[in-house]
């Protein structure tokens, strides 16, 4: 996501990069440049806009290294929630709503293959039809500048893997219950037509 970069330390040039990420209005960039005219440190001014709740760590951490794609079509990135060979997830937060989500950004090339691009946007298609308890909502499919994403319902909390690396071995009555609803979510998605790839 993130080259490796000397990070950035002057105030001026945060704000111009703060400026170019999108993540804040004009009206809010206006006042975070005249709150920084006498900074010089960048760390400092991005640690005061953390606690102003202006930013969040993740981004700020992006923006110091001097990554500013951190908005997709509607979306503002507030911090990676994952990654793998088809992508990364993000939580993100819708820019006029302030809902959060999850977005999955498919890597941009796989933009340039048309097959891969379409069996994504077919499952995605497909997976927002299915209303089920067990499986996350599908809200939106977009692309801006050749990046492909899906906007998904955020549930907070662990997943199984992390659930279990933290807590150990759990009783079998609740790993029964977790299997079931596991498999509940999947019978859900199959008699759909949807089968799951990343089992």
């Amino acid at each position: 996501n993130m080259a490796k970069t000397e990070l950035l330390t002057d105030a001026s040039a945060f704000v111009d990069l703060l400026d170019k990420s999108g993540l804040l209005p004009q009206e809010a960039i206006a006042q975070v440049r005249k709150s920084a005219a006498g900074q010089v440190d960048a760390s400092a001014l991005a640690r005061q806009l953390i606690k102003a709740e202006k930013l969040t760590p993740w981004q700020a951490r992006q923006l110091l290294g001097r990554y500013t794609r951190l908005t997709l079509g509607k979306y503002r990135l507030l911090s990676e929630l994952g990654k793998g060979p088809m992508g990364r997830v993000y939580l993100a937060e819708h820019g006029k709503l302030n809902k959060r989500l999850s977005l999955k950004v498919l890597p941009t090339r796989f933009g340039s293959q048309p097959e891969v691009l379409k069996r994504f946007l077919d499952e995605a298609n497909r997976a927002s039809a299915l209303n089920h308890r067990n499986i996350i909502h599908i809200f939106d499919v977009g692309e801006e500048d050749g990046r492909y994403y899906l906007a998904m319902e955020y549930v907070e909390g662990k997943d199984l893997q992390r659930l279990v690396e933290s807590g150990g071995p759990m009783p079998s009555s609740r790993a029964i219950d977790l299997v079931r609803q596991a498999a509940d979510g999947l019978a859900h998605a199959h008699e759909r037509g949807i089968v799951h790839r990343d089992l």
